[in-house]
């Protein structure tokens, strides 16, 4: 009997360790060094799944992966936020490598004045309004 005691408890300690890491939906967490940083909103937690977008990035070139790890927790990148890197101007070259993003918001790289080349997966099925508008595209990799 103590020992079904002793391992109920381990259990429920263990299940709240586990808990106390875990972020919920509109929580926002950073990644990056000043200058670079990105900021990822938690769309949904099961699966864990994060919105991107940008304040002060001031990088040339952007990956946007499939997951990023915050606090030993995976998310899926599955969305870029509206206005996401509206003028980003130091901003020259953007790669999506996520195939989970399908849109590229209303707004998305407006005014990154110095962008040039944007790749793009397969999963891309929708470009919203004045997404590329004041930039100097002249490199676009599309999906099949």
């Amino acid at each position: 009997m103590k020992i079904k005691k002793i391992l109920s408890i381990v259990a429920i300690l263990f299940f709240i360790n586990i808990n106390a890491y875990s972020q919920s939906v509109g929580d926002e967490f950073v990644i990056g060094e000043e200058g670079y940083t990105l900021y990822y909103y938690v769309t949904s937690v099961e699966p864990n799944e994060v919105e991107i977008s940008n304040y002060n990035f001031e990088g040339e070139n952007l990956i946007i992966p499939n997951v990023v790890t915050y606090e030993g927790v995976d998310y899926n990148v599955t969305a870029i936020g509206e206005y996401g890197f509206e003028s980003c101007t130091t901003l020259e070259t953007v790669t999506i490598k996520s195939t989970k993003i399908i849109t590229i918001p209303d707004n998305c790289f407006n005014s990154c004045s110095n962008l040039h080349s944007i790749s793009l997966p397969n999963s891309i099925t929708e470009i919203g309004s004045s997404a590329f508008a004041n930039t100097k595209l002249d490199q676009i990799v599309l999906p099949n």
